[in-house]
């Protein structure tokens, strides 16, 4: 993607149309794409998977006090109408 967005890959073609180019396999298979080894793929998705799994850790954490301080704002709307809750002017 990053090869189609800076331009790499149209500067390859041979194609003239607008918004479109002619870049065909040939041209595609000649071009180097870094790999790195198998070990290195694994331990760079385990990293991945272990900071996807605190980030989802703490968005519960923010989901689950943002639905009690919702409850809390009800029950505490509801006893200051109800008049269970002393409202004054300070």
């Amino acid at each position: 993607r990053i090869m189609g967005w800076n331009g790499y890959i149209k500067s390859l073609s041979k194609g003239i149309r607008v918004r479109s180019c002619d870049f065909r396999f040939e041209a595609f298979g000649k071009q180097w794409l870094p790999l790195p080894p198998l070990s290195e793929q694994r331990a760079i998705v385990e990293h991945i998977e272990g900071r996807a799994a605190k980030i989802d850790a703490a968005a519960a954490g923010l989901l689950a006090e943002a639905a009690a301080l919702r409850e809390y704002r009800a029950r505490l709307v509801a006893d200051a109408v109800s008049g269970r809750l002393e409202v004054g002017d300070e």
